[in-house]
């Protein structure tokens, strides 16, 4: 995580991702409110941020 942080200190960080696309495909409903799922599941969130870095490391 130093990493990252050290990155967004001293880079320029664009992410695009289509996460509501992704949840969806997860097996979250179109009517759900996505945002919310950062209070109410946040480990749904944390893993999908956590694919998206991991493949930009590729």
């Amino acid at each position: 995580m130093a990493g990252f942080l050290d990155l967004l200190r001293n880079e320029i960080v664009l992410g695009d991702g289509a996460l509501g696309t992704l949840l969806h495909q997860r097996g979250q409903p179109l009517n759900a409110c996505y945002d919310a799922l950062n209070l109410t599941h946040p480990e749904i969130i944390h893993e999908m941020h956590r694919e998206y870095l991991d493949a930009g490391r590729g």
